[in-house]
């Protein structure tokens, strides 16, 4: 059988009627009146007859609706906020700003005040409903705990024991964090989570590049603009003999004198020369006779050994000209990644 509460209260008692809150100290209450501390006093007990004090309908108001609102508001779902004036035990429940705290270290004017929020290892966040092995990348995260492993998230100072970092290492559940230092992460079905791969850097070996170089023909336009010097070899040192050439003549002479002559000279005689002014020298007379024909030794000097220079005219225009190309290649260690942001990535621990 289920313990459930038959009935419900429906209303706070007596919000709408006479009530007085019992006040903390028996002194406040004053002679006869319910207070927190003492509840009724001994006056209360004693007949009237006898001097005693009646029990006041105000004070029963008073606690029945004080209670009352605890149970309609726990009836409803309901949760105390935080005070400052109360002690907390471990367990304990309350709303801080509209947060759900449970306390984790006991903590009150008892022993140290401390609000929600503002210590983890006093409160702890229960409003959170990430569930365990979600992972999330957070901003501005500082590192503390077991290892300096956990995060000390944004605006807090206390290490959150219930995240921690996805670097390979432990999760402190006999188990290890997926590494994701310097990964991307890619989607997969839940059967192929945690595989990996790819590259930072690129390797495509033997590349092949198809084609030839084509035959191509400079133009006079497509040569560079250029001169040319130079010169010819040594040569053309000869000689001449008289060839076919001849060169006739004559001299007058007396008869030793012309029996002295030899190679083209030679002498010869004719009739009677009349050389004085008289017209009686007499005859006949010897005379030199020249005849290049005639038998001679001789020829001319050795001349004409020389060189030449000369000058080509300038040409070319230096026109450009393309080619096709047959090749293969590899590329490798190229840069892979693309421009990225990186964020520290956080494991949910089971609680």
């Amino acid at each position: 059988m289920s313990n459930y509460p038959k009935f419900q209260i429906q209303s706070t008692i007596a919000k709408d009627g006479d009530y007085t809150i019992p006040p903390l100290t028996p002194t406040e209450a004053g002679t006869g009146r319910l207070s927190q501390q003492n509840g009724w006093g001994h006056e209360n007990a004693i007949p009237i007859e006898q001097g005693g004090i009646p029990p006041h309908k105000n004070d029963f108001n008073g606690i029945l609706l004080l209670l009352s609102q605890f149970t309609v508001w726990y009836q409803q779902g309901g949760i105390m906020n935080y005070s400052a004036v109360l002690n907390y035990e471990v367990g304990n429940e309350v709303l801080q700003n509209g947060t759900k705290y449970r306390c984790v270290t006991a903590n009150g004017p008892a022993s140290t005040v401390v609000a929600p929020g503002s210590n983890r290892t006093y409160w702890k966040n229960i409003d959170v409903t990430v569930p365990a092995g979600a992972i999330m990348p957070f901003h501005n995260v500082q590192m503390g705990g077991t290892d300096n492993r956990n995060p000390i998230f944004w605006g807090t100072t206390q290490p959150d024991t219930g995240w921690v970092i996805c670097d390979g290492g432990s999760d402190g559940r006999n188990g290890v964090t997926p590494n994701l230092i310097d990964k991307f992460v890619k989607g997969s079905t839940a059967q192929n989570a945690g595989k990996t791969g790819g590259s930072a850097t690129l390797d495509i070996p033997n590349i092949a590049v198809s084609g030839v170089i084509g035959g191509t023909a400079l133009t006079v336009e497509q040569l560079p603009a250029h001169t040319h010097s130079g010169s010819t070899s040594t040569t053309g040192a000869h000689t001449h003999t008289k060839g076919s050439m001849n060169i006739t003549g004559k001299a007058g002479c007396d008869d030793k004198a012309g029996a002295l002559a030899e190679g083209c000279f030679s002498r010869q005689t004719q009739g009677q020369i009349d050389t004085s002014s008289s017209g009686k020298d007499g005859g006949p007379w010897s005379y030199f006779q020249f005849n290049a024909n005639s038998s001679w030794t001789g020829e001319t000097s050795s001349n004409g050994s020389h060189s030449h220079t000369f000058t080509l005219n300038s040409v070319g225009g230096g026109q450009t000209h393309t080619h096709t190309l047959t090749a293969n290649s590899s590329i490798s260690d190229i840069d892979n990644e693309p421009p990225f942001y990186t964020e520290a990535y956080f494991m949910k621990l089971p609680e």
